[in-house]
């Protein structure tokens, strides 16, 4: 197997699982069994909403393990650690999980918060967003997650 991924013949994705360089691949549904347990969120999740107007370069998935990289096929997949507390929120669509665009959008605040990711307030459309629904879920997030969507006038 290593020479042929010298060779390029094969490229590894992670360990146990190869693909052909160039193999039309959904990249969501393979980074889904990379990593277990856990489902597409954060600005991923916004973008495939038409939430957030721009394309991420990393595909991002929540996970209640330790935060990891993956990079193949030209794309960088990154698993974000939550609190188990958190891991809700999501449903199956098209074969991966998938969080709600309410979900998302305060899990994206959530690692804001922490000091972990950014928040392009020009380039989401919260308008787009349920606020019956963020308001629903809200209670589960830190007061400063709260503090912050109160403080943008959705809540």
């Amino acid at each position: 197997m290593s020479r042929w991924i010298k060779s390029g013949v094969l490229e590894r994705i992670a360990r146990g699982i190869y693909a052909s360089p160039g193999t039309n691949i959904e990249i969501e549904k393979v980074a889904s069994f990379l990593y277990p347990p856990n489902y597409l969120s954060f600005e991923s999740a916004l973008a495939s909403y038409g939430i957030l107007n721009l394309i991420p370069y990393t595909l991002t998935f929540a996970t209640t393990r330790r935060t990891k990289t993956y990079k193949f096929q030209g794309k960088e997949v990154l698993f974000r650690q939550i609190k188990k507390s958190l891991f809700f929120g999501y449903e199956e669509k098209k074969g991966i999980y998938i969080a709600s665009p309410e979900k998302a959008f305060l899990d994206q605040v959530y690692m804001v918060k922490k000091g972990l990711a950014s928040f392009p307030t020009n380039e989401i459309d919260i308008k787009r967003l349920s606020k019956t629904k963020i308001k629903k879920i809200l209670p589960s997030f830190p007061g400063n997650v709260r503090d912050f969507v109160e403080d943008i006038g959705i809540v």
